[in-house]
């Protein structure tokens, strides 16, 4: 009866070194944020493409057995405007508030089905004067300029984008995603200046503005390759258990 016992403990520990061999460690789900950033420079820009950074697609060969979940991408805009000359043509001093306001998106020149996903992912980029403009009266929240005078050149300030994203789940659509190579992502904005006056008079604006943004690509995803236990782990269980067996064998031994 006790040769039964003890070598049914020996069998279940031999059992359980092998379920931790087999059994897969848990793998990282998220793959990311990868980012491509283009640099300010004057708008309206077209079809610029990133100036630094890298947006791989998601690559299934390198983790097999793997599913997608899902795909986050977002965009970040930022911008600078310069006032160069305000003149005012009208019979009398004129408050007036400039608002720039820029819209800037992203498009896959080789992946229609991506743009149709990501049509509605425009980060908008907005300020006002004055603030960071120097050297002007201001007047209640506005600046004044007088009859027949010209102000500037004033700033620059910097408008800060509002991060816009989105996250994809369709499983239709994540395969747009996958491959072995890299997303061809380009950059456009949109810019209109609007200058808002205190009174009928006229006023004519030149002003310099330049736009840019970040665009980043983060991937969530389960399942994938095993991964194998360390072999400094393995020997140290092993080891364990081969001190357990042999003080079993003793005690069954001394028990005869």
């Amino acid at each position: 009866m006790k040769t039964l016992r003890n070598t049914s403990f020996i069998t279940l520990a031999i059992v359980a070194l092998a379920l931790l061999v087999s059994a897969p460690a848990a793998l990282a789900t998220t793959l990311g944020p990868y980012t491509a950033t283009v640099n300010n420079q004057l708008t309206d820009l077209s079809n610029v493409a990133p100036e630094s950074g890298v947006l791989p697609e998601f690559n299934p060969a390198l983790y097999p057995g793997s599913t997608l979940n899902s795909v986050t991408i977002s965009v970040q805009g930022t911008g600078t405007t310069v006032f160069n000359s305000i003149y005012n043509f009208g019979v009398s001093s004129t408050e007036f508030l400039g608002t720039q306001n820029t819209a800037l998106g992203i498009s896959d020149p080789t992946n229609s089905g991506i743009n149709t996903l990501l049509g509605s992912l425009i980060a908008h980029i907005s300020g006002s004067s004055p603030g960071s403009i120097n050297g002007l009266n201001q007047v209640s929240g506005g600046l004044t300029v007088g009859a027949g005078n010209t102000i500037g050149p004033e700033g620059p300030y910097m408008m800060g984008g509002l991060l816009a994203s989105e996250t994809i789940t369709d499983p239709a659509s994540l395969v747009l995603f996958e491959g072995s190579g890299d997303l061809d992502f380009l950059m456009s904005t949109g810019s209109n200046f609007q200058l808002t006056t205190n009174g009928a008079d006229d006023l004519i604006a030149t002003v310099t503005t330049d736009a840019g943004g970040t665009i980043s690509v983060t991937y969530d995803y389960s399942g994938g390759p095993p991964v194998v236990p360390e072999p400094g782990t393995l020997s140290l269980f092993g080891t364990g258990l081969l001190g357990l067996a042999g003080m079993l064998r003793a005690r069954f031994r001394k028990s005869s």
